[in-house]
């Protein structure tokens, strides 16, 4: 089997999910400079489409600022798929979710259970 060619030096990164500070500063300072979205994607190493992404989250071309992009960024990161934990919120919950882990419930069973119209004695 021969072998694979080396991609060359302006292929597009392996997937990494986030662009860094450092990436959303360049991409500030290269609208600055009215540099096309395309040309920005070729000097980060990142697909056009990342850059349109990240325009679009965060003001577009003539409102993008790279500090406040990254700190939306983090605060956004990781909230869409866990949310807000209710039982954190709420220490009656808490408490009654913990003890019917201890008396043996399966994390299904928990989430199955109608907490509002259920009393605490259930077993």
């Amino acid at each position: 089997m021969p072998a694979l060619a080396p991609a060359p030096p302006n292929a597009h990164r392996p997937t990494v999910p986030h662009l860094a500070l450092e990436e959303r500063i360049e991409l500030e300072a290269a609208l600055r400079a009215g540099d096309t979205q395309e040309a920005i994607a070729h000097r980060l190493q990142r697909s056009p489409g990342t850059i349109s992404r990240e325009l679009a989250l965060h003001g577009g071309r003539a409102a993008y600022r790279a500090a406040a992009a990254h700190q939306a960024a983090l605060a956004r990161r990781g909230s869409g798929r866990r949310g807000d934990c209710a039982i954190e919120a709420h220490s009656p919950l808490r408490e009654e979710v913990h003890s019917r882990f201890r008396r043996g419930w399966s994390p299904e069973e928990i989430a199955a259970h109608d907490f509002k119209a259920g009393a605490s004695t259930d077993n």
